[in-house]
């Protein structure tokens, strides 16, 4: 029995490694890549910024596994690429941590009225 509890800690120590170098990766990437979209956001070229609010808002409205399913098994059929799962992530991570506005995404309205005060 003790055995079992070894293999099953040593296996969760090794995802959360895994899920921490992806973590560090994405953010790492994700933010001088956001400082970019946010200046490139701020120019007065209609196509750029129409190009910029229809990647946001597909961003924002398409679920995170769905975007891990298209970038892993699209990249594969569509461009003949082998992508690893942790490849997959970290990319799915940059364009996910890219396309917010900046606020959280929980707070409505109302919380941002009630925080100015």
């Amino acid at each position: 029995m003790s055995f079992l509890r070894e293999a099953i800690c040593c296996a969760s120590l090794s995802g959360l490694w895994v899920a921490m170098k992806i973590s560090l990766v994405s953010i790492l990437i994700s933010l001088p890549l956001g400082v970019l979209v946010g200046a490139l956001m701020t120019v007065k070229n209609r196509v750029v910024k129409v190009i910029f609010r229809v990647y946001l808002e597909i961003i924002r409205i398409m679920p995170q596994l769905v975007l891990l399913f298209i970038v892993y098994f699209g990249t594969t059929r569509a461009l003949g690429w082998n992508l690893s799962g942790e490849v997959a992530s970290v990319i799915v991570f940059v364009l996910w941590g890219n396309g917010g506005d900046g606020r959280p995404r929980a707070w409505g309205t109302h919380q941002y009225s009630k925080a100015s005060v």
